[in-house]
């Protein structure tokens, strides 16, 4: 840590050095990803004329090429996910099971969660049904020893 880094922890709080940290991280990497989009844009060009070429050569026809690019950068999924934790009631279960980072597939994440609970409820239902049956022979001994004492 450096001195100044020392002196703004002391006034300032850690907290403080932390999010300036961040901040400046955010910062940087959006510089970075500027750069990446500009180079993605001639990349691709590029790559439709390569392409182009090679089905020319190949003498085969191709008229619209769909190129599908996806760009990775570094992420906090700590907060990411503290984000969709607290999203919870304030926009839908499939909007949050997108941004989380650990979802990869969002419809088979909802069958999986209706399926837990579904298998929740059989539990509860099952759990309840022998409190029933126990209430219920218990009543039964209950008139039965009425009945004998009579």
């Amino acid at each position: 840590m450096s001195e100044k880094d020392k002196k703004e922890k002391d006034h300032f709080g850690q907290e403080a050095v932390l999010f300036k940290r961040r901040s400046s991280f955010k910062f940087m990497y959006s510089l970075l990803e500027m750069k990446a989009g500009l180079t993605e844009t001639e990349f691709q060009l590029g790559f439709a004329r390569l392409v182009r070429a090679i089905c020319r050569h190949e003498g085969i026809d191709c008229k619209k090429i769909i190129q599908t690019w996806t760009r990775t950068c570094v992420k906090n999924d700590t907060e990411q996910a503290q984000i969709c934790k607290d999203s919870v009631g304030i926009v839908s279960k499939k909007t949050i099971l997108k941004a989380h980072p650990l979802v990869e597939d969002v419809d088979a994440e909802l069958k999986q969660l209706e399926k837990e609970a579904q298998e929740a409820q059989e539990k509860a239902d099952a759990y309840a049904g022998a409190f029933d049956a126990s209430k219920n022979s218990t009543e039964t001994d209950s008139n039965e020893k009425a009945d004998a004492e009579q």
